[in-house]
């Protein structure tokens, strides 16, 4: 069953029974899946984007802002406050990464996409002026 149909079947499925829960993940894995001759050439094509992306991105890390000095005594409930905080701040950073990361991957598909559709329009161009002369041949002669 294709991807796009088991989408369709979903949503159906989903409407019908009254539940107004969404029938697809917000960010599936792979949103356009492509054939398999298509996806070897998004591979490379993504492999060469990243390639950029990394050397481009410097290695100038975020600038931390210097702890505040705590003068008072700790107490039971303050004391896991720097670890909680701690905690918070890794999973923010994870969530960023991740954030970042999707974007570079749609800004990358949509880019290889985007030339893809050129090559594309391209060969509709000259399939289009084949099929003129065809006609004209064949009426001509």
């Amino acid at each position: 069953m294709s991807p796009t149909l088991a989408i369709t079947n979903r949503v159906l499925a989903a409407a019908g029974s009254g539940n107004q829960t969404r029938p697809f993940k917000a960010y599936p894995k792979d949103p356009l899946s492509l054939s398999a001759a298509h996806n070897d050439a998004y591979v490379q094509f993504r492999e060469r984007m990243l390639a950029q992306v990394r050397a481009n991105k410097s290695g100038g890390g975020a600038k931390k802002r210097p702890a505040s000095p705590n003068n008072s005594q700790p107490t039971s409930s303050s004391e896991s406050h720097p670890e909680r905080r701690r905690k918070n701040n890794e999973a923010a950073k994870r969530s960023r990464d991740a954030r970042r990361q999707k974007e570079d991957e749609i800004a990358i598909r949509a880019a290889f996409l985007e030339q893809e559709n050129l090559k594309l329009r391209y060969q509709i161009a000259a399939l289009t002026d084949e099929t003129a002369k065809l006609r004209c041949m064949l009426y001509n002669s």
